[in-house]
């Protein structure tokens, strides 16, 4: 692949990522007199937090994500392309796209690249306990779950064989929390009417946590009532519990051995591999460390948001790997970039504005921590359907999501219960 981006007297800023940061940093450019070059290795920007609902066959792929080219069509400074950036020299401002060296003459860049699966030094288990980051993950995995019930349903003695159903779901944080109870749900109120040999309520799900609660950037009494809601869908909560190894038969969680075909990862990211070839001070996650105005040191023209970046706020804490910390900072580099092509004055260091945290937990149940407000149960859960509707990129996007959960709801079918395996080589 060849990427050139052609000086020019118009300043040049150069996105990579085009995620909630890479796209927020362009939108706050609409109006600047830049020319801005977005590069991602994917053609759409995703919303993540969505993807266990097209793994659980709730939504379709095309719900949650949107093309960049049509995201930016009507922004005539910005160009895409399609490629992966694999290494960056900040110093020749060269590089390397799928592999070619490119010339960078860029005015100010913006690294937004987001995290990667993080499996804490065993990277063996990778092979047999995939994670949840893109759609192809989710759709994989969407095969693989609604293959586990159609291999039960071909045995003899479907109850024989416990483990073609036995799901085990690694990490307590917000995405292991709603997969599983997805899961469960799906299996309870959407599969037991269309099985004939084996009954997909006798499923298992099993949640294991290495720490002594779930969901732990929730308050404790929040954490508690999440734990309880979980085991009352049938989901088997394991505090304090690590897992020590993963093969094709199951997975060892302490001394005990669980028999599976159906482990999955959703516990802990990592900062994705092209920030290590920047060659800048990182902390012990990887993340690159920036200051107050999201650049970093010796590269004022260089700028990192997200997941990628370890940004300590006023209170002395790193801000978490969340969207809205993305969001936030890819729309105050881009404030900030217009400032700087306008008359170069000093602004104000980025301050991030926490909104709380919110988590699904089955049909009908959220639990919310928001601007003060910590709640629980059926009013929580329409909190969290308006705020995910608004954090989907566009109209279509909202409104299409909208009629797939108005319709499982009232039929309790999903449409996206579909089986695409993968063409072989």
């Amino acid at each position: 692949m060849s990427v050139q981006i052609a000086s020019a007297s118009v300043p040049q800023v150069l996105v990579i990522g085009g995620g909630f940061g890479g796209v927020a940093v362009c939108k706050a450019l609409y109006d600047a007199p830049v020319k801005i070059s977005l590069i991602d290795k994917t053609n759409h920007q995703l919303f993540q937090p969505l993807l266990y609902q097209v793994a659980t066959s709730i939504l379709s792929s095309t719900d949650i994500a949107t093309p960049l080219r049509q995201i930016f069509r009507h922004q005539k400074n910005v160009t895409v392309f399609l490629g992966e950036v694999t290494s960056i020299d900040l110093t020749s401002r060269t590089f390397s796209v799928d592999g070619e060296k490119v010339p960078m003459p860029y005015d100010y860049l913006v690294v937004a690249v987001g995290a990667q699966p993080s499996y804490f030094g065993h990277d063996e288990f990778e092979a047999h306990a995939p994670a949840i980051k893109s759609l192809s993950d989710a759709e994989y995995l969407r095969n693989k779950i609604l293959s586990a019930f159609e291999f039960a349903e071909r045995q003899l003695e479907p109850s024989a064989h416990q483990e073609l159903l036995t799901f085990v779901l690694v990490g307590g944080g917000a995405t292991g929390v709603e997969l599983s109870a997805a899961i469960c749900a799906m299996a309870h109120r959407t599969l037991t009417s269309q099985f004939r040999r084996c009954d997909p309520a006798k499923l298992r799900v099993i949640l294991v946590q290495s720490g002594p609660r779930i969901l732990p950037q929730f308050p404790e009494v929040l954490s508690a009532m999440a734990l309880q809601r979980l085991r009352d869908l049938g989901v088997e909560v394991r505090l304090n519990s690590r897992v020590t190894g993963v093969d094709v038969d199951g997975v060892t969680i302490g001394a005990d051995r669980i028999a599976t075909k159906n482990v999955i990862w959703t516990a802990g990211v990592a900062p994705h591999p092209l920030v290590r070839t920047l060659g800048l001070t990182s902390d012990r996650s990887g993340r690159v460390v920036v200051q107050g105005d999201c650049s970093v040191p010796g590269h004022p023209e260089v700028f990192i948001v997200g997941d990628a970046a370890s940004f300590t706020a006023s209170n002395g804490e790193p801000l978490p790997g969340v969207a809205q910390v993305a969001l936030q900072q890819g729309r105050y580099v881009g404030q900030l970039i217009t400032r700087k092509i306008a008359d170069n004055l000093v602004a104000k260091p980025f301050h991030y504005f926490d909104k709380g945290n919110l988590a699904v937990i089955g049909p009908f149940y959220a639990v919310i921590d928001s601007f003060g407000i910590r709640s629980t149960g059926f009013w929580a859960f329409w909190v969290w359907i308006y705020v995910h509707l608004e954090f989907l990129p566009t109209p279509f996007n909202r409104l299409r999501t909208a009629i797939q959960w108005i319709w499982m709801v009232a039929t309790n079918t999903r449409n996206g219960s579909l089986i695409i395996p993968a063409k072989k080589s």
